[in-house]
């Protein structure tokens, strides 16, 4: 796969690289428990140096965010930082690390936090958390085969059909290939639901809730499926109580 290729997949792919192996398969574990525990599907991979980080991004394409060490073996983890910043990969990026002498050098590179070992769920929670309150971009592929960035937090609603699915957005509606169950595994994300087998809404952008429909902030009326006014009730106050 040619670096920066996108394409709609099952699971948020997160890379851990740390010369440690202990303290690498520690974080991965963490992150594992921390975000399965929020409903996020995720495939975290452990590389114990920069020039596997750097075939495997090679190989696969860029990942959905990284946790690294800033010096490992071979090149340090600033410098894949700025290898990664400069393929165009602006995905978010966690410093995990005992020393913090390279803490302003982070700020050059866009990362995401700089977090001090020994590292603890709780640490390493809170810097997931405000990660995934950022406002991520997904590629996804057109109808016509061209490759469209489309910022998460922008999308409102979207409704499935045959082979493709309609994404609509704070700017403007898109056709996108894959079926709604794959566009839904892609953006791996709390705030959308599936309220209808036709359509998936943002919980951030819903306005109102009746026995039948709900009310989005375009002022789109989409359809509940039957008996999922509890459910859907129930997913707008988790929502808000992980806001």
């Amino acid at each position: 796969m040619a670096l920066g290729a996108a394409s709609v997949e099952t699971a948020m792919r997160i890379a851990v690289c740390d010369a440690d192996p202990r303290e690498g398969q520690k974080i991965r574990s963490l992150t594992e428990d921390i975000l399965e525990a929020k409903g996020i599907e995720t495939v975290v991979e452990y590389y114990g140096t920069t020039a596997e980080l750097m075939a495997a991004v090679r190989d696969k394409g860029f990942f959905d965010f990284y946790l690294m060490e800033t010096e490992i073996g071979g090149a340090s983890g600033m410098e894949i930082a700025r290898w990664l910043r400069t393929a165009g990969d602006n995905a978010p990026l966690v410093f995990v690390t005992s020393d913090a002498t390279h803490a302003i050098d982070g700020y050059k590179v866009a990362a995401s936090d700089y977090l001090l070992k020994p590292m603890t769920a709780d640490i390493l929670g809170e810097a997931l958390a405000r990660i995934l309150r950022v406002r991520r971009t997904v590629l996804f592929r057109t109808t016509r085969g061209q490759l469209k960035p489309v910022e998460v937090g922008n999308i409102i609603w979207a409704e499935a059909f045959v082979h493709h699915t309609e994404l609509h957005t704070e700017r403007g509606a898109w056709t996108i290939r894959g079926i709604l169950s794959e566009v839904v595994g892609a953006l791996h994300d709390p705030r959308f639901w599936r309220c209808h087998r036709s359509y998936m809404i943002n919980l951030d952008h819903v306005t109102d809730v009746d026995k039948t429909s709900v009310t989005m902030a375009d002022g789109s009326h989409l359809p509940i499926s039957r008996g999922s006014m509890r459910e859907i009730q129930e997913a707008l106050a988790a929502r808000l109580s992980h806001k």
